[in-house]
């Protein structure tokens, strides 16, 4: 049986050697058949590239972990469509370790993937290799060919590759796109529905789970996410005896342009990409936020002081990154764009409005040690 679950950190290394080893057995079919090189991209190599994709929350990345030991056999990697963004997901990777194939793993990543991607958008597609040995486990779960074709340059082979899309649309009793990923399994009735709306309230009483960080939105007239949403936060309580000693975390998530033709050349569109397109994504709104995180997946926030000696215990916060210019714009009035979509940019705003909460509601304007930490657009 197969544990299937998000990614962490500390996974990376694991994830590494599973990609690169499937790139080391199936060579041939991953490449249409392409010459080989003398070398192909160590784990080493890639270990860092999968770390900063999970740190960063660029695309949401799953492992699939054997129930008894916990060793991670596989992982696929998915996230919002890079070529028809805002209208399907996309699964960008899925890589099994040869010596785990023909034992469930890769379909069982994918299922999980359909499930969480089908909670956003309608549809679902990917580009792989005519002879991509996860053809086979696509096709066993219902997906079908569209005919379109395209290349890829990937970064182990570093040259184009022909790719062919493969897509599958949500069933008509599935869950709707656009419902909150965390979705609370109540049968709605009138007790139902108070009981979501007070999962749904800003600030809530009911109990976490060891580790996770409540999320708290900010009702400010001065902040607001790209598309409009309240800026937001994730905060966790540490010990009464570091009270006054603060981590503030600025989640990183690259840029946005106004348009394709201001992207930097060369930047990938995962990190450069159409702010309208951003507004109706994680990156640019807050409105599908979970109710929690759970921090101890992190080294920097967890709990073990073996793993964090130093900031174990102190109060903890991650500032939701929503506005596309790493917190820094401060446009008073939105801009309209060619399609009629209205967008904000008040990074700054942001940052102030999650400060003063901070110190209305948790004590911050009492802090004695603060570090200031962040990732990719949430470190500069």
């Amino acid at each position: 049986a197969w544990q299937v679950r998000l990614a962490r950190t500390d996974d990376a290394r694991s994830i590494a050697e599973a990609y690169t080893a499937a790139w080391e057995a199936h060579w041939p079919e991953l490449t249409g058949g392409a010459e080989r090189p003398s070398s192909l991209c160590s784990a080493e190599a890639q270990e860092e590239r999968f770390a900063r994709m999970i740190e960063e929350g660029e695309r949401r990345v799953l492992v699939a972990a054997t129930a008894m030991s916990g060793v991670v056999a596989g992982f696929a990697s998915f996230g919002e469509s890079i070529t028809r963004p805002g209208e399907c997901g996309e699964v960008m990777q899925l890589f099994v370790h040869p010596k785990h194939h023909r034992k469930g793993a890769g379909s069982a990543l994918l299922r999980e993937a359909e499930r969480l991607i089908f909670l956003e958008w309608p549809e679902v597609h990917v580009w792989v290799s005519q002879a991509n040995p996860a053809n086979a486990v696509y096709e066993s779960l219902g997906w079908r060919r569209t005919g379109r074709t395209k290349e890829i340059t990937s970064t182990v082979a570093r040259r184009p590759i022909a790719v062919v899309e493969h897509g599958k649309r949500r069933l008509a009793s599935g869950p709707r796109p656009g419902t909150l990923r965390w979705r609370p399994r109540l049968a709605l009735g009138a007790l139902g529905t108070a009981v979501l709306a007070g999962f749904l309230r800003s600030r809530w009483s009911g109990s976490l789970s060891p580790g996770h960080a409540r999320l708290y939105r900010v009702q400010s007239s001065d902040g607001a996410c790209l598309d409009g949403s309240s800026p937001a936060y994730y905060y966790r309580a540490g010990s009464a005896a570091n009270r006054t000693r603060w981590l503030l975390y600025f989640q990183g998530g690259g840029w946005c342009t106004s348009s394709q033709e201001a992207w930097p050349s060369g930047y990938r569109h995962s990190i450069a990409e159409q702010c309208e397109h951003r507004a109706r994504s994680s990156r640019g709104s807050t409105l599908n936020d979970e109710s929690s995180r759970d921090f101890d997946t992190r080294s920097l926030f967890s709990r073990n002081p073996e793993l964090n000696p130093a900031l174990h215990d102190w109060q903890m916060v991650l500032l939701r990154y929503c506005d596309g210019t790493s917190f820094a714009s401060d446009m008073a009035a939105p801009v309209r764009t060619a399609g009629g979509a209205l967008l904000h940019f008040r990074g700054a705003a942001n940052v102030r409005a999650i400060l003063d909460d901070l110190t209305l509601h948790h004590g911050f304007g009492a802090a004695t040690q603060v570090v200031l930490a962040g990732c990719s657009a949430g470190g500069l």
